[in-house]
């Protein structure tokens, strides 16, 4: 993957909440900064804001705003807790809510990318403060 900034949505099974680095993705947006995120790498990014997140259609709620972010992340356990399933192989993958594709995605430089979402969801997520981390 190049270092530059990848504006679609990635699939993340470590993190806990959704991130974006996109602030003009936000349908509603509130500033905050008690609050920060923790890489793989330990390195720490402050968040400046959450809020609602507008995707092919769909919303996407309590994302937070992370400016010095490379990717937007999508929480899989975050997806979980909503009670959606899904799928994954080594071209594509999918969420599921029952019997009904929700959303599908591809493989593109080793990362399961969000294509489309086919159907309503709405994914919320909670956030922890920086002295929880």
């Amino acid at each position: 993957m190049s270092c530059s900034f990848l504006s679609n949505w990635t699939v993340d099974f470590g993190c806990i909440n959704h991130p974006c680095f996109e602030k003009d993705k936000f349908e509603n947006f509130h500033k905050y900064k008690k609050y920060a995120i923790v890489l793989g790498d330990n390195s720490i990014l402050e968040v400046q804001g959450i809020g609602s997140v507008l995707i092919h259609m769909k919303v996407l709620d309590n994302v937070l705003y992370v400016f010095n972010l490379r990717i937007n992340l999508l929480s899989m356990i975050q997806v979980a807790k909503k009670g959606y399933s899904f799928n994954f192989d080594s071209q594509s993958w999918c969420i599921k809510k029952g019997l009904a594709t929700i959303v599908k995605g591809s493989v593109k430089d080793d990362l399961y990318i969000m294509d489309q979402v086919l159907s309503k969801m709405c994914l919320a997520t909670s956030v922890c403060s920086r002295g929880n981390l």
